[in-house]
């Protein structure tokens, strides 16, 4: 009886408890910072950050354009460190946003919007965006202002960011900045539209590098092409193999929908797991202090600036939608099939190393020497599987390069640009 007793106190607790935190949480833009911006990109209310010392009027100087990705957990504060001292020194225009599912970007209720494909494109059309209203390049279609609605964002801007393509008259140098899972994000916009994109740099890459050196995508881009239209000849001559290669396809994607239902079924559980963890301060000093090489350097403010987006309304289902679409994988289950044997058996890395060598993309790979994350060998085993890659390792440096190094991260990634 004691013990009923007992768990009925603690319950109430709960619940009381649970209902003083819901009172606290607010819309996305309630927590804006004075320097945010709201854009509306594929139906999607994006915050993202902007630093803008690039001029339109500079002749024919050259304008690099930088798109910073975060990685997960992480929100636009992680490029605090560097976004604004590296558009200075640059002269360039460098944007940062919120991934769906994190920060103060809208948590909607399509799980598709949560993909790295999704955030690769909204990186992409938020730095175009932001290229037209400099009148860096031709303005895209825009709609309406959005009126301000009842959850308050008055901040949401009327553009709706399209990716032209187009090079401002062949001033403008895109440059995508991935970290992490972040950089995954950003390999995903160069494999799917890598017209338009001068470079990429990957942070610390939560990619999976192959294991055998070079693939046939990195080769020079004419005998990639031919490599490639052979690969795709013989799977289309060889139907018995395509027949396999598309039985593992269903066989990877009935997975995918199995454990997709079992993260539906668990949904409650699911949610008060990520609210008890997420919630504690202990949680997110020992996840940062794993990440940075010198612990003491995670301050009390770094805490309170990871922890903030907590304070969204909704959102524990918004980073559940996000667990699913990584489950998902992105990926439409017909589409995998219609690709055939070529994307069906290449993983992000090759397929990014066939972007690449086809564009003629520069990539550079930073690492820190420290990274208790993801190991060093594999973005050094990266770098040699992408044509023309280059690496550089910081000593005395964990997972977070651009916070635990930003003068050196500045210096690095300014004279990479300046080689472009």
């Amino acid at each position: 009886m004691a013990a009923l007793y007992a768990w009925l106190v603690a319950a109430l607790r709960a619940a009381f408890l649970e209902q003083q935190y819901q009172t606290c949480q607010v819309a996305e833009a309630e927590l804006a910072d004075s320097d945010s911006r709201f854009r509306s990109v594929n139906g999607i209310s994006v915050h993202y950050k902007a630093a803008n010392y690039a001029s339109a009027q500079a002749g024919s100087a050259v304008v690099p354009a930088i798109a910073m990705y975060h990685g997960f957990g992480a929100n636009t504060f992680s490029w605090s460190f560097v976004d604004r001292k590296l558009a200075a020194q640059l002269k360039a225009l460098v944007v940062s946003h919120d991934m769906p599912g994190f920060g103060l970007t809208q948590r909607t209720p399509d799980v598709a919007d949560y993909s790295i494909q999704s955030n690769g494109r909204i990186g992409r059309k938020v730095l175009d965006a932001e290229l037209a209203a400099n009148s860096l390049i031709p303005a895209a279609s825009t709609q309406p202002a959005k009126k301000p609605d009842a959850s308050g964002d008055a901040y949401a801007l009327a553009a709706d960011a399209t990716s032209s393509g187009l090079e401002g008259g062949g001033r403008v140098r895109r440059i995508l900045i991935g970290h992490s899972l972040g950089a995954a994000c950003a390999a995903a916009e160069v494999i799917d539209h890598p017209e338009g994109i001068a470079a990429l740099i990957l942070v610390a890459p939560a990619i999976v590098a192959p294991i055998f050196g070079k693939s046939s995508s990195s080769v020079a881009p004419k005998e990639a092409a031919s490599s490639d239209i052979e690969l795709t000849k013989s799977s289309q001559q060889t139907s018995r193999h395509r027949i396999h290669v598309q039985g593992q396809v269903l066989a990877t994607e009935a997975a995918a929908a199995v454990a997709r239902c079992a993260i539906w079924l668990t949904q409650p559980l699911l949610v008060l797991a990520l609210r008890s963890a997420v919630r504690s301060r202990a949680f997110w000093q020992r996840g940062l202090g794993s990440a940075w090489y010198a612990k003491d350097g995670v301050t009390p403010e770094i805490l309170d600036a990871y922890r903030l987006p907590q304070l969204v309304r909704g959102w524990e289902w918004g980073l559940l939608r996000f667990l699913r679409a990584r489950v998902a994988g992105g990926k439409n289950v017909w589409k995998a099939l219609q690709s055939g044997y070529a994307q069906a058996t290449r993983g992000q890395a090759e397929r990014l190393a066939h972007a690449v060598a086809q564009h003629d993309i520069k990539v550079l790979v930073i690492h820190g020497e420290h990274d208790a994350l993801v190991p060093m060998w594999n973005s050094r085993r990266l770098a040699d599987a992408l044509p023309g890659a280059s690496m550089c390792a910081f000593p005395a440096c964990g997972h977070m390069p651009m916070e635990e190094c930003p003068n050196r991260f500045i210096d690095t990634v300014a004279e990479f640009v300046a080689g472009i």
